[in-house]
């Protein structure tokens, strides 16, 4: 009997544990105006950061910018099999990175700096080992996502993937007339974008394997959520 009712409870808990964290995902990856606003500031300061050769300006860029959690919740809509997951999240990640994009290009069109470090472009160099990192971070973002006490580990995440770095040195680069390096930085952003999306949605997927059926909350929680934020 005690056992029946500790089961019950456990699914209850597991249950509500699922669409708070759904809740928040949601949220998150909307466009609002601090999704604006910080998708533009982390693209201003990590230009910055780029023309400056400073590592901590460009740390202090990865912490404020909100890309990291669309890809989560791509990873998530696509394990779900959620549409309209799938769609709310490409469309907040594409916003996001033109803004970022487009406000380092501003920030470089207005300090016009003669040059930048070479040495920043050589740092993006090992690409498959960028794959990896963004492959893990994307395996520990959705995971401690969904585990409440774990979540604090996000803002490490996000400085381990380093998605905006690369966007702002492309928008860098494109103002400075530098597309010899455009190519390979163009093809950094997207293994880190790839590598994140593949790690969230194994991750993802394990847990519908492992619980039986998430897929059927999230896409509740998805509907509830999103309909919210269309009124």
């Amino acid at each position: 009997m005690f056992k029946l009712l500790e089961a019950h409870l456990e699914k209850h808990k597991e249950k509500k544990e699922m669409r708070e964290s759904m809740q928040s995902l949601i949220d998150e990856s909307t466009i609002t105006v601090k999704f604006i606003l910080f998708s533009i500031l982390s693209g201003l300061i990590a230009a910055l950061g780029i023309m400056m050769d400073n590592v901590t300006i460009l740390i202090g860029a990865m912490l404020i910018a909100p890309l990291l959690i669309p890809v989560i919740s791509l990873s998530v809509g696509v394990g779900a099999g959620s549409i309209k997951l799938i769609s709310h999240s490409i469309k907040s990640l594409t916003i996001g990175m033109l803004l970022a994009l487009g406000s380092s290009m501003l920030m470089t069109v207005i300090v016009a700096p003669a040059e930048i470090n070479r040495d920043i472009y050589a740092s993006f160099g090992d690409t498959y080992l960028y794959a990896i990192v963004a492959f893990i971070a994307g395996v520990v973002a959705v995971y401690s996502w969904f585990k409440p006490k774990m979540n604090q580990v996000i803002p490490g995440v996000a400085i381990a993937v380093a998605l905006v770095p690369p966007i702002a040195f492309a928008g860098t680069i494109i103002v400075l007339k530098n597309q010899y390096w455009l190519a390979d930085v163009l093809q950094l952003i997207f293994i880190n974008l790839g590598g994140i999306f593949l790690g969230g949605l194994l991750t993802f997927l394990t847990f519908a394997f492992v619980s039986k059926r998430p897929t059927l909350e999230v896409e509740k929680q998805v509907h509830i959520e999103v309909e919210k934020k269309e009124k």
